[in-house]
């Protein structure tokens, strides 16, 4: 959503190029077998060109989603409810202050399942976001570099 961060596209493209090429592989074959991927990869191409958080409109998508102001929040809002997806993901570049935690190092991910309302209610949908982020850090663990 942001045009200043490239790397979602990079991942999405790194992505289809694995399963394109590998798609006998155990991670592939298991994405590949249990999922059904509907994958936008670049959402804001103006703000890209301009290297800049906000689209020609001067609107930061990532804040439109309830205004739908911009014509690709409005995009994007019309994608999720015709697909209604299980889960969406939206990735973002991290810079130096974000950290893990109340350590000084620095992030390479961060993973954010929010609450549906002001008190965090754990309801069903929640709870299984949360599950699948318990799956994605024990996937990634084994690679990542201490």
């Amino acid at each position: 959503m942001h045009g200043d961060e490239p790397l979602h596209t990079a991942v999405l493209l790194d992505l289809v190029n694995f399963l394109q090429q590998a798609p006998d592989h155990p991670s592939a074959n298991a994405i590949l077998a249990s999922c059904k991927l509907h994958l936008i990869v670049m959402t804001n191409p103006d703000g890209a060109e301009r290297g800049t958080r906000q689209n020609a409109q001067d609107i930061d998508i990532n804040r439109d989603a309830q205004t739908l102001q911009s014509p690709e929040g409005r995009l994007l809002r019309h994608t999720v409810e015709k697909i209604q997806p299980s889960f969406a993901f939206n990735f973002h570049n991290h810079n130096p202050l974000t950290t893990v935690g109340d350590t000084d190092e620095v992030a390479a991910v961060a993973l954010l399942v929010p609450p549906i309302d002001p008190q965090a209610t754990d309801a069903p949908h929640v709870l299984v976001a949360k599950q699948v982020v318990s799956c994605f850090c024990l996937a990634v663990e084994p690679h990542a570099q201490e």
